[in-house]
């Protein structure tokens, strides 16, 4: 019975080209997207390199500063000062890594015109942080303590300034100043503006040229700093949290005119990226502190998820209309097929099982254009050195949903048909 239903169901497609044509773009086209959009999120969320602890890791990326008055409200990254007394003085974290936002700089080596991005860092960021070293090593706390202009640098920068030669012990110039190459690591997907730990070149914090230990909770001149906290286990996370809170408390504040009080959290993940999108959905908005967003990994998952369901559902109601509007042109098959006794559940049988294998060639289409797609992305230096891959649970939760999708595609328009009696569906036809 399968056998006969899948033959028809190809004999059908064939014959009917356009209709076939335009249901596979629409499924493919709807997967394609799913799949695609799930990699970006991934790529900020999962665990990868550099970052294969992200189950166990909270992130203190933004602090929010005023006064009393509300004349004065602040949304920033942390301060130097900040993280090294209230965020790297935790008890209970494994470890804490400090590093700054990505700064950029042109240099010029071997003829050639380069766009370097560099980051500076404490020594516990080697710890924290699982980068593979391709030669060489990274700097260590006594490079720090003797602010030595020591660098390392990855593949790709190895290779443009330093061409053939061996870069270890060789100088790199960012910013006029010399810096010796200690180490090289393979290259890692990066955006100049993340909370990550990705970049081009890496320096020790304390060869920064401005003065990045100003008691200050607002950066100026120094750049603004990130930090990772890696718990001993997630257990510990609430403990963590509680206990940043209470460091926060210590905060003083000089100048009360300014800044009377400051706001920060220790984030997981998935919090930091909710936290981005609902800052970003308010900025046109007044937000002062008692009138700011409110946001929470749930609510950030719900709405995506409503959103894929609506455009998932999209393609399944143009193909519920395009298949209730082929009943006339099947009448007579209908009609043919009752006269000699097929029963209306064969055919609700039939014409669902045309939706599904039609589904099914969608989805295949749209895995394999997401896989082109983002082979074209991770090609086109859009995020350099990115690796976006296919989530396959996504996947696989993608192809459950469209095969939902195709089944009550077709049940409407098979029920329909199967009610035809023999005689109206033939006179209907023309027949």
């Amino acid at each position: 019975m399968l056998k006969n239903y899948i033959k028809i169901a190809i004999k059908v497609m064939l014959r009917r080209k356009f209709f076939t044509a335009v249901s596979l773009f629409g499924i493919s086209f709807t997967l394609l997207v799913l799949l695609v959009v799930t990699a970006f999120i991934d790529n900020e969320v999962g665990p990868r390199s550099p970052e294969t602890k992200v189950p166990r890791s909270l992130y203190v990326v933004h602090t929010e500063n005023g006064n009393e008055k509300e004349t004065s409200y602040n949304f920033t990254s942390a301060t130097f000062y900040f993280i090294d007394n209230y965020v790297k003085t935790l008890k209970t974290p494994e470890a804490v890594a400090m590093y700054s936002w990505g700064r950029g700089s042109t240099e010029y080596a071997n003829k050639r015109k380069l766009e370097l991005n560099y980051k500076y860092t404490d020594a516990e960021f080697w710890k924290v942080f699982d980068f593979e070293f391709v030669s060489g090593k990274p700097y260590d706390q006594t490079h720090l303590d003797r602010s030595d202009p020591v660098a390392v640098i990855n593949e790709d920068v190895a290779k443009q300034y330093f061409g053939e030669i061996d870069p270890i012990g060789e100088s790199l110039e960012i910013k006029r100043r010399k810096f010796k190459v200690l180490g090289v690591v393979k290259d890692v997907p990066y955006k100049q503006f993340t909370i990550g730990p990705e970049s081009m070149i890496w320096l020790p914090y304390t060869t920064i040229v401005e003065d990045y230990k100003k008691v200050e909770l607002r950066p100026t001149f120094a750049p603004g700093f990130n930090a990772t906290i890696l718990a001993k286990s997630r257990g510990d996370f609430d403990k963590i949290k509680t206990e940043f809170q209470e460091q926060i408390k210590k905060v003083p504040f000089t100048d009360p005119e300014s800044i009377s009080w400051i706001n920060s959290e220790a984030l997981t993940r998935q919090e930091v990226l909710a936290l981005g999108a609902f800052f970003t959905a308010n900025n046109d908005q007044s937000i002062s502190k008692d009138n700011r967003p409110s946001f929470s990994v749930t609510s950030l998952y719900l709405w995506l998820g409503f959103i894929a369901l609506l455009f998932m559902a999209m393609p399944a109601i143009n193909l519920m209309n395009l298949n209730s509007s082929r009943i006339l042109e099947r009448s007579s098959e209908i009609g043919v097929r009752k006269a000699f006794g097929a029963s209306s559940n064969k055919l609700i049988g039939q014409f669902i099982t045309e939706n599904i294998i039609l589904t099914l060639l969608g989805a295949a289409l749209g895995y394999g254009l997401a896989v082109i797609m983002l082979d074209i992305i991770n090609d086109s230096g859009f995020i350099p050195y990115s690796n976006l891959k296919i989530n396959l649970m996504v996947f696989l939760y993608g192809l459950l949903i469209t095969i939902f999708f195709g089944f009550l595609s077709g049940v409407y328009p098979a029920y329909r048909m199967s009610r035809l009696h023999p005689a109206s569906a033939l006179k209907e036809s023309g027949a």
